[in-house]
């Protein structure tokens, strides 16, 4: 069993202790707190305390590390694969209009969503102010009248 408890002061000389246990079982290692008073507390390990751990700990918290990192990235890579897909995309000094097809929100229980399919193609235009970026929906009447037609529905 190899359980450690990790102390850090804060500017104001509180404490926020972790407790990092690595008793569990392979892959379902935890970190959690015992007392946040300061959340911007860093949950790392020590130097000493990493030399201090045994190979088969630091084999399971490697394991755990590398089992959530591989949730995230794909995590990531999901949600910005199927969220938008831009068809065409034009720039003009008004900013950078986009035709996408796009995921209603409703994976649940939206079949066309379920089944893979995008929402659209709906037109929206990016544009910076005040050194931010906005998006800005564009009815399809107000399209035609800019002069950008609808592009075909991929199939």
């Amino acid at each position: 069993m190899f359980s450690v408890l990790l102390e850090r002061q804060n500017t104001i000389k509180r404490q926020t202790i972790y407790h990092l246990d690595l008793s569990c079982v392979p892959n379902s290692c935890m970190l959690w707190p015992y007392r946040t008073q300061d959340k911007s507390a860093a949950r790392m390990l020590t130097s000493t305390q990493i030399e201090s751990a045994t190979t088969e700990e630091l084999e399971r918290l490697r394991v755990r590390i590398e089992a959530e990192l591989e949730g995230r990235r794909g995590a990531k890579e999901r949600d910005h694969e199927s969220a938008v897909e831009v068809l065409e995309s034009h720039e003009t000094s008004a900013g950078t209009f986009q035709w996408q097809m796009r995921e209603c929100g409703h994976r649940d229980r939206c079949n066309k969503c379920k089944s893979g399919k995008r929402h659209g193609p709906y037109l929206y235009r990016f544009y910076y102010r005040d050194r931010k970026r906005h998006s800005e929906y564009i009815s399809l009447k107000k399209a035609r009248a800019l002069g950008l037609e609808r592009p075909p529905v991929p199939r």
